[in-house]
């Protein structure tokens, strides 16, 4: 039997619907609406009026396709923006009343769990391996070799909490970038540690983000030396560039630009850029699984 799985992520909410063939995930279907519950209220500890009524009806749309799928068992996750916010109720009772589905807020370690379990499934982690995904809201780094996890931690610095801390001018003045820098060099101090200890010699990027980093390199850049889903640190370095002195319609028009996520590019590259520098990778691949494969794939008992 197929099962369903949202992730009511800050930015996206994500559905996924898959079942269990011949020992491996086959996905019948996969889509992201863009939702950003977050806008105008995580830096408040809510979630706005108008953000809760984009969340109802994109949750709306979700049921209809679960419902046209004829998939009786859903399990749907909310992250950091529901997890912080003093109306949490008030925004999962308005989900239930619309949809019948029940949302589960889980804490950052659990969402680290599953980001793990969905990228390892999906890559092999021959080698130590630190994987980073970028949320809204929250960033969780990995630290993890074959199918084994060493170390993990969420962090509240998401790209909407950036964006909302800093980001007042657009493109970002370098003087404001400097200030970011030391910022994100000081909260992630436990991360470094880590990366001293394990000394991780892969680098993964979960899906949101680095999937669009991806697409802008593959229509600006020669990457034809790497495999289909990996850059290099130089291309990245050029991304980094692009995405932080040019303005919101400077990047829209660039080839490649999910319009969605013009904005919230730009502090993702600065948190790419600080753990790039300070660990040094000569290469960044990309994973397309993140926390909805790694529910499925533990729910149908594959991991």
């Amino acid at each position: 039997m197929p099962v369903a799985v949202i992730d009511l992520g800050t930015n996206t909410f994500q559905l996924l619907i898959a079942e269990k063939k011949e020992n491996y995930l086959q996905k019948l279907f996969k889509n992201s609406l863009f939702v950003r519950i977050g806008k105008s209220g995580i830096s408040h500890r809510c979630i706005a009026p108008d953000a809760i009524f984009r969340a109802v009806e994109a949750m709306k749309v979700h049921r209809k396709t679960i419902d046209e799928y004829g998939v009786t068992e859903i399990y749907a996750l909310a992250t950091s923006a529901v997890r912080n916010a003093d109306n949490q109720k008030e925004f999962l009772d308005a989900i239930f009343e619309a949809t019948q589905i029940r949302v589960e807020v889980i804490d950052g370690n659990t969402e680290a769990d599953y980001i793990f379990k969905g990228v390892a499934y999906e890559i092999p982690l021959q080698q130590m391996s630190l994987i980073m995904d970028i949320g809204g809201g929250s960033v969780e780094f990995i630290i993890a070799h074959h199918k084994q996890m060493l170390w993990k931690q969420s962090f509240e610095i998401g790209g909407q909490r950036l964006l909302d801390k800093f980001f007042t001018e657009d493109p970002l003045p370098h003087a404001q970038q400097i200030v970011l820098r030391y910022y994100l060099q000081d909260a992630l101090q436990p991360l470094w540690e880590a990366v001293h200890f394990y000394q991780p010699k892969q680098f993964i990027g979960s899906a949101g983000a680095f999937e669009t980093i991806l697409r802008i390199i593959k229509f600006h850049l020669d990457e034809a030396s790497l495999s289909e889903n990996q850059f290099s640190a130089q291309s990245f370095e050029w991304i980094f560039e692009q995405m932080t002195t040019r303005s919101r319609g400077e990047r829209l028009s660039m080839r490649g630009m999910i319009p969605e996520r013009v904005e919230m590019i730009v502090p993702a590259v600065c948190l790419i850029k600080t753990v790039v520098d300070n660990c040094r990778f000569s290469t960044l691949q990309v994973s397309t699984a993140s926390l909805k494969e790694g529910v499925a794939v533990e729910k149908l008992e594959l991991f």
